[in-house]
């Protein structure tokens, strides 16, 4: 139990954000014995999808506090929390945000000026996760809190493309080494769909 007085309640059920993974160190001696290619960026993951809930409120007549049960469908995890007065109520569902792709490694010329390394390309962005459904539903003995909510399941927005890897640059000698090609940039992601209309129901047959 979460008891509170007059402060809004915020409920944050948002989906994970997408991760953008790093490039592991590569072998400093084989860089430097001879150019080398840059690699392309890592696929990145997408953001996760708004968590589906059910929140009941109503007010117990024994105490007169106000009862709110927020229901993570998802994990049956349950939520419990009283308040004396009606207070606003913050129900964040939004879809988490695509992970932004990786920038393209720029290619390298090593120490002997034999080759020049292309330049790779940008990872794509990741699509952002879907909004999730909420559904309220108010005793009629607690419809004030119809006007104290706010709820929000948009769809998560998209990640960025990685930028390309620059081609890598010759270098000078009685024949200059001609510089290797750029990559490509990485294409964005979509953002995530948004969830259904949330539905808020003021009735004492769902009690």
């Amino acid at each position: 139990m979460k008891p509170t007085f007059d402060a809004p309640l915020y409920f944050n059920y948002n989906g994970a954000n997408g991760i953008t993974p790093q490039f592991q160190k590569r072998n400093l001696l084989g860089i430097l014995l001879q150019g080398r290619d840059g690699r392309s960026g890592l696929n990145v993951t997408e953001g996760q999808k708004g968590r589906d809930l059910v929140v009941r409120i109503e007010k117990d007549s024994a105490s007169n506090l106000y009862n709110i049960y927020v229901v993570n469908l998802e994990t049956d995890e349950m939520k419990y929390y009283a308040t004396i007065e009606p207070v606003p109520i913050i129900i964040s569902s939004n879809g988490g945000k695509g992970g932004d792709g990786m920038p393209g490694e720029s290619g390298r010329i090593g120490a002997t000026n034999t080759r020049t390394g292309i330049g790779s390309n940008g990872g794509n962005g990741a699509n952002g996760g879907e909004g999730g459904k909420v559904t309220v539903f108010i005793h009629p003995n607690a419809r004030e809190f119809k006007k104290l909510l706010e709820i929000s399941n948009n769809g998560g927005s998209p990640g960025k493309g990685g930028a390309a890897g620059e081609g890598g640059r010759g270098g000078g000698g009685q024949v200059r080494v001609i510089d290797g090609m750029d990559g490509l940039s990485g294409m964005n992601g979509f953002s995530g769909y948004d969830g259904p209309l949330p539905e808020v129901k003021v009735d004492s047959i769902y009690f």
